[in-house]
């Protein structure tokens, strides 16, 4: 549809509950605007580049923990 109102049509777009859907607005940077009657509202567009920031993230923050392989421990005799 391009754009939703309120957090049953949020979530419904995503696959979520709408208290899923008011943890990711307040603990995680999900981009919606609340309007002057206190819907949620948010389009698609911010729903799709909100995903593709954090699936960022969460790649780099693997990198991050991946650890690197140290040459000086190799399993072999330095004697």
């Amino acid at each position: 549809s391009g754009y939703y109102e309120g957090l049953p049509a949020i979530g419904r777009a995503v696959g979520k509950s709408p208290r899923t859907i008011q943890r990711w607005i307040n603990q995680h940077g999900l981009p919606a605007c609340k309007l002057p009657n206190g819907n949620w509202f948010i389009t698609d567009g911010l729903i799709d580049s909100w995903i593709l920031a954090r699936n960022h993230i969460m790649i780099e923050q693997k990198k991050a923990k991946t650890p690197v392989f140290n040459q000086s421990c190799t399993g072999a005799s330095t004697k």
